[in-house]
């Protein structure tokens, strides 16, 4: 009987840290819907990385925090199918856009153009350069972007 409660104990608690990863996705989305990007932006870093949440928590007990990892499975998010990472790292990226913060945002739409789910990035990842003043890097991307055009075209 012990063993069976001491199970049921640890999975109520893995999915209360999945379900609070689920709370600060729905917050941040509000958030973002209100056009608040830097308090979406605080949430969607939670949820990539809930130890940064969890470690400002005052724990009873001598505790080791881990992230939870976001499920790999593709959902519907604003009318395209992608993970719940991919989403997030858009977003995070967008925010960062919202805000005129252009080095990060840059840095952030860097890992983002080549996912499948979000081809506008490589834009925004330009646009960012073209902020920063590396026009050499831009250049280096426009080129890219035009060879992969005529390879795709038939």
């Amino acid at each position: 009987m012990k063993k069976i409660l001491f199970i049921l104990f640890c999975s109520l608690n893995i999915l209360a840290f999945s379900q609070s990863k689920m709370v600060w996705l729905k917050t941040a989305d509000e958030r973002f819907e209100m056009k608040d990007y830097q308090n979406a932006l605080i949430y969607y870093k939670k949820v990539l990385n809930d130890t940064i949440a969890l470690s400002t928590q005052i724990l009873p007990y001598e505790v080791q925090l881990s992230n939870r990892d976001l499920s790999k499975k593709k959902q519907e998010r604003n009318g395209k199918k992608v993970t719940l990472e991919e989403y997030v790292e858009h977003q995070i990226g967008m925010c960062y856009k919202h805000t005129f913060d252009y080095h990060r945002a840059e840095k952030q739409f860097e890992k983002t153009q080549h996912l499948e789910g979000y081809p506008t990035d490589a834009f925004y990842y330009g646009n960012a350069l073209k902020k920063m003043g590396k026009l050499n890097q831009l250049l280096m991307l426009l080129r890219c972007l035009y060879v992969l055009l005529l390879i795709l075209t038939p």
